[in-house]
């Protein structure tokens, strides 16, 4: 943007909001500022908006991601502090109103571990394009190995991984560290150029889960009272349904991480026919005729 042009914006804003106040700072240039009652004006808040954000806070917290919670909370307060002082004593009674109805209950279970100070500096060094120094804990190893990784992104789920390319390899994919094992991260002061054709979601989009591995084609069918809610699950970003002649539904998508599809299938039954990959289907069917969890399959990990 030009000079001339910020000076015929700023005039434009004058002419439409005579109220605004201009100061001349301690630096000896001019500031333009619309006093808070006239930005009130603009701000348009309900009760369910500010509930959301408010839900979303508690969602996160109790989900271990305390930073992004704390990230959200100041936002809301900035929210809230465009609005009248009489609005907000009006919304405040909505809101709590909105969240009691809602009801925000969290699944039971383990969830992993996450160390802010290691989650703060790998977002610091993504950002930035900066490498950084790892002390890993392998599996397997008592102690943690000290290694440099050009950090490209960080896939939450279930478990949590840092997605990256180990500097000094000769290969050039990508490979996933997981957060727990990483104890300490230093953001170095080396960059490195990003190649530009990797997609992070296109990299988690190559698994059904965590777990890389060549993709493949996978075709499920669903039969009985699960075709119900097999239409309603989003099983793969890029599946394919099909409602087939005899009531069955089909669903169909490429990736790999065979044992997580065989631990998410477990929990069908025999609801679910697995046509491909015959892998797949071989490992299922050990796992119905055990009546327990499937067999690990070693090297999938890092």
């Amino acid at each position: 943007m030009t000079e001339r042009t910020a000076h015929r914006l700023r005039n434009a804003v004058v002419e439409l909001f005579p109220q605004v106040e201009s100061r001349l700072g301690d630096d000896r240039k001019r500031y333009w500022r619309l006093p808070q009652s006239t930005a009130e004006l603009l701000v348009d808040v309900t009760a369910d908006e500010v509930a959301a954000l408010e839900t979303c806070r508690r969602l996160l917290a109790l989900n271990g991601y305390g930073e992004i919670a704390t990230q959200l909370e100041g936002l809301t307060e900035k929210v809230t502090a465009l609005i009248a002082p009489s609005v907000t004593r009006r919304l405040e009674p909505d809101v709590e109103a909105v969240l009691e109805a809602e009801g925000v209950a969290i699944r039971p279970g383990p969830r992993p571990g996450r160390n802010p100070a290691v989650i703060d500096s790998l977002r610091q060094a993504i950002k930035g394009c900066q490498m950084v120094r790892l002390f890993y804990n392998y599996r397997g190893r008592e102690e943690s190995a000290e290694i440099e990784v050009e950090p490209y992104g960080i896939l939450f789920g279930s478990r949590h991984y840092l997605v990256a390319h180990r500097r000094g390899r000769q290969d050039p994919y990508l490979r996933m560290y997981s957060l727990p094992e990483i104890q300490r991260a230093t953001v170095l002061n080396k960059a490195f150029e990003r190649d530009a054709s990797v997609s992070l979601q296109a990299f988690a989009d190559r698994s059904f889960g965590i777990f890389q591995e060549a993709p493949r084609r996978v075709i499920w069918r669903f039969s009985g009272p699960a075709v119900r809610d097999a239409r309603h699950f989003l099983f793969h970003p890029q599946q394919q349904v099909e409602e087939l002649p005899d009531g069955r539904l089909q669903v169909s998508f490429e990736a790999g991480g065979l044992l997580e599809m065989c631990w998410h299938l477990f929990t069908w039954g025999p609801s679910v026919e697995v046509v491909e990959p015959a892998e797949l289907r071989e490992l299922y069917r050990h796992c119905l005729d055990q009546g327990g969890a499937p067999p690990s399959l070693p090297g999938q990990e890092v």
